[in-house]
């Protein structure tokens, strides 16, 4: 029982890798998933906060990906990612001139 208590306590964890530690986070919602979203230049990070019972990668990524261009305005260049941590280069130059296909479902939610 306690590594259950244990497991759930670091299982709704948002804590950023050391690169963007000091980062502001931007709060997405897309669709029915929520991220935190924090930007480096030209590199982003996002952790899905939401909790899925096995959701499907690609969808994750997708969600993913447009919680990123939602929060920091550029569009994603390349993607490394999983079902819980994604982390983009991105693409400033060319900031997305189109809403996004979720655009009636993308919150952002509260910047830090």
């Amino acid at each position: 029982m306690r590594w259950f208590v244990i497991f759930l306590s670091v299982a709704a964890c948002d804590s950023p890798s050391l690169e963007f530690a000091r980062a502001p986070v931007t709060r997405v919602a897309v669709g029915d998933m929520m991220f935190s979203v924090r930007v480096r230049g030209e590199r982003a990070e996002a952790i899905r906060t939401s909790r899925h019972l096995l959701p499907r990668e690609g969808t994750v990524l997708h969600h993913a990906e447009v919680a990123i261009e939602s929060a920091s305005g550029c569009r994603v260049k390349s993607l490394d990612a999983d079902q819980a941590i994604q982390r983009a280069r991105l693409s400033c130059d060319d900031a997305p001139d189109d809403p996004a296909p979720f655009s009636r479902r993308v919150v952002v939610l509260k910047r830090y």
